[in-house]
């Protein structure tokens, strides 16, 4: 039996296309662990891994790791932390700008950047833009569980909450929440 990576639930909730407010910072992050980012003129391109920044699950990152003596703080409101390989925004063969930190909370997916011409740091809040996500509702009489795992059961197949905690989507085109009954249509469900 194969076995579904654990973070594949954060991959799924981060899916989806985010941007900051004027447009000029775009990031796109994929199910399968990828991200891409445009700033600037340049580009970044990488796989990466999130972790969950409660205490618990920090530490377990800092000793998987092997970073004992790394001194992280968790930003106010963060809960998740990326870990990426080469993280750098590169335009026409060079080097524009280190990408220090990103980190989603609050809704928000945030980078931290050190411009490498004069070293000014920038902090740039992302927020999903709901036209260009690549995340859909799912196909007509399944759920949709907060984790971005459709299913037809009664638990989910990913996280294994049950089908009550879901999103239904109907053939009307309703998602949302549910009894036995779809509030716009009145078809019964399940």
């Amino acid at each position: 039996m194969q076995v579904q990576n654990p973070m594949i639930r954060l991959y799924k909730k981060l899916a989806g296309v985010w941007k900051n407010t004027d447009g000029s910072c775009t990031a796109n992050l994929m199910n399968e662990g990828k991200i891409e980012i445009s700033y600037g003129g340049g580009n970044f391109s990488s796989s990466y891994s999130v972790f969950e920044t409660d205490p618990l699950s920090y530490e377990k990152f800092r000793n998987h790791m092997g970073l004992f003596a790394l001194q992280y703080e968790p930003h106010i409101g963060e809960e998740m932390m990326f870990q990426m390989g080469d993280p750098a925004i590169w335009a026409d063969g060079k080097r524009i700008y280190n990408i220090d930190c990103i980190w989603y909370g609050l809704g928000k997916l945030n980078l931290e950047l050190t411009a490498i011409q004069d070293g000014h740091k920038e902090s740039i809040a992302l927020e999903r833009d709901d036209e260009g996500s690549s995340q859909s509702a799912g196909p007509a009489g399944t759920y949709q569980c907060l984790c971005g795992q459709n299913f037809k059961s009664k638990f989910c197949p990913n996280c294994g909450k049950p089908c009550q905690e879901a999103s239904y989507n109907c053939e009307c085109g309703y998602s949302g929440p549910v009894g036995k009954f779809c509030p716009n249509c009145g078809k019964a469900v399940g």
